[in-house]
């Protein structure tokens, strides 16, 4: 009897530890999932955030183009009026959102915006492409402060009888868009590993109250023995 009654004491004891270690491995794997799923909503999200905000810094900067086109074309025959547009404009603001350089067909300097020389040189450029096919994605460049700039190139023409073509180039100030992405990416960490965390207690709480009903049968059969025949298993 004493070592039937021991016998039911281990049998007790080791069936505790299987089904813990099962409710174990079920909220490790749900939890992993979860992990899996936020991960990937949170990439898609973050993506499209990074091409929608690049589509817009592409848009904004063929636009400029276009309208400086529009000047020329009306402006041609004294164009000074753009340079001084562009030299005043720039001046005039501490942080300009874009600055420009304008050279004529041979690369001869006609205007460029202040500091354009020192923070983007020349060779730091792409080479120059129709105004018609502007709208391609352009060179990323961090200035001497660490701001970060999308460079772009095209090839322009006045309304003149000649056609006199320049090449310009602009520099877009994107470090607020970068700040942007910087602090989604915060975000997204936090909220990732809040997500976890909340997704593993529910986990937790789901896992243990399902399985509460196999630790009462896994118990109750335990119980049955030679020396406890009465004893029957909890109808759930």
């Amino acid at each position: 009897m004493f070592l039937m009654s021991n016998n039911c004491k281990d049998s007790d004891s080791h069936s505790k530890p299987q089904v813990w270690s099962m409710t174990g491995k079920l909220t490790l794997y749900l939890t992993l999932s979860f992990f899996g799923l936020f991960i990937i909503s949170s990439l898609i999200l973050y993506l499209n955030l990074v091409v929608n905000l690049e589509r817009e810094q592409n848009d904004f900067i063929d636009d400029e183009f276009v309208g400086l086109q529009s000047f020329l074309s009306v402006y041609h025959e004294d164009p000074r009026f753009l340079w001084d547009e562009i030299l005043l404009e720039r001046k005039e603001k501490k942080n300009p959102k874009y600055l420009v350089r304008v050279q004529d067909r041979q690369g001869n300097l006609l205007v460029e915006s202040p500091r354009m020389e020192e923070d983007f040189p020349h060779k730091s450029f792409p080479l120059p492409s129709e105004l018609s096919a502007a709208h391609t994605t352009g060179v990323k460049w961090k200035d001497n402060r660490g701001k970060s700039f999308v460079l772009k190139t095209v090839l322009i023409e006045d309304g003149s009888q000649e056609k006199r073509r320049y090449i310009v180039q602009m520099a877009y100030d994107v470090s607020p868009d970068e700040s942007i992405l910087a602090n989604y990416r915060q975000m997204m960490a936090i909220a990732l590993v809040l997500g976890i965390i909340s997704s593993a207690i529910i986990c937790i709480v789901i896992i243990r109250k399902g399985m509460h009903p196999l630790v009462e049968i896994t118990e109750s059969t335990q119980r049955i023995s030679a020396s406890r025949p009465h004893e029957r298993v909890a109808a759930s």
